[in-house]
């Protein structure tokens, strides 16, 4: 454990993964090792490795670790955002509110692929969540609120002229 600290202090990674690893298959339940595992996978994005060590720790702290995880969720719903791949943006955002109820970066995750899907009201309801999670985070989704307020009169607004021969 203790080589292992002076390999992560000096910045190798790896040979400290592998000791940090070595511990674990003597002491499964090494929290020292597994938290150093978790540095290491959070400094390289390892996201998936850092959800599976962090998950080792989650029955003895859910209060600090469900958190941990629900982050490194985000983090692979951002990627997956960025690839375009809406399923795994939506199962990533699901996947941290599990861990985390109160995550407002998940929801607002959630809320963001629902206003570019065009589920406006869908949207309004994610967001309006947020209050309840945590309310210092309302006034960064005000706008998306009245926007999805708007779109959704907009939404309507087009659909009463199509039904009435109005529209284009």
């Amino acid at each position: 454990l203790e080589l292992g600290y002076d390999y992560l202090g000096a910045g190798w990674f790896d040979r400290a993964e592998g000791l940090f690893k070595e511990v674990l298959v003597h002491d499964p339940r090494s929290e020292a090792a597994l938290r150093n595992l978790i540095l290491i996978y959070q400094q390289e994005k390892d996201w998936h490795k850092a959800i599976d060590a962090a998950e080792e720790l989650f029955t003895e702290n859910k209060a600090t670790i469900g958190p941990m995880i629900s982050q490194y969720y985000c983090e692979l719903a951002d990627l997956a955002q960025a690839k375009g791949d809406v399923t795994q943006v939506e199962h990533y955002a699901n996947q941290a509110l599990r861990y985390d109820a109160a995550s407002v970066r998940a929801t607002m995750i959630l809320a963001d692929q629902a206003m570019s899907a065009g589920d406006y009201d869908r949207a309004k309801t994610l967001l309006q969540q947020i209050e309840k999670q945590d309310a210092e985070f309302l006034p960064l989704v005000m706008d998306k609120l009245v926007e999805c307020h708007h779109r959704r009169d907009e939404t309507e607004e087009h659909a009463e002229r199509q039904e009435t021969g109005d529209g284009v």
